[in-house]
């Protein structure tokens, strides 16, 4: 068993699922950085994802974020919100798992729905929740080889969820 607390805490999952926002008050907990990729890269090329992949391409965004990702290896005391793509990537969840800890948010589908429905923008190119549920189940077979998975409906108290997320890390690491 190790003895220490993982210094890079990943933190992956399907849209709308709260990676950010567990993310910050994970962080926050633990006293650590919080970096959103999304957000990372959204500053780097000065506009927003959707705007990005459609002037440059989803190919284009996800080779700087894969560029990105790589770079975070140097990051110490850090908690990463990844895009949704991202921790369904063989590859890229390969490379996190190596580098930290990773973590599954398994918000269940009804709650996911919920809450895009109530933010259309998160529907990725106008697709249908139909198709989305698809994508869902397709990346959730990767999602699932998270070191930890966390199930959870949305509501829960965030403070419960961020106590469970650091209880179950340290039933790993400690």
């Amino acid at each position: 068993m190790k003895q220490f607390f993982p210094s890079r805490i990943f933190l992956v999952g399907f849209i709308a699922s709260g990676k950010t926002t567990l993310g910050k008050n994970l962080s926050s907990h633990l006293n650590y950085k919080f970096i959103d990729t999304d957000e990372e890269i959204e500053k780097k090329e000065n506009m927003v994802l959707s705007e990005l992949i459609k002037k440059k391409g989803e190919r284009y965004f996800r080779k700087i974020e894969w560029e990105f990702i790589k770079k975070l290896k140097e990051e110490e005391r850090v908690v990463v919100a990844l895009s949704s793509g991202a921790g369904a990537s063989e590859s890229i969840m390969d490379f996190i798992k190596k580098e930290g800890v990773v973590i599954y948010l398994n918000l269940k589908w009804d709650s996911i729905v919920k809450r895009i429905e109530g933010k259309k923008q998160l529907l990725p190119n106008n697709l249908k929740i139909e198709d989305l549920f698809k994508i869902y189940i397709l990346r959730n077979k990767i999602y699932q080889k998270a070191h930890i998975v966390v199930n959870f409906y949305g509501y829960e108290d965030l403070f419960e969820i961020v106590k469970r997320i650091e209880r179950l890390i340290k039933e790993i690491y400690l």
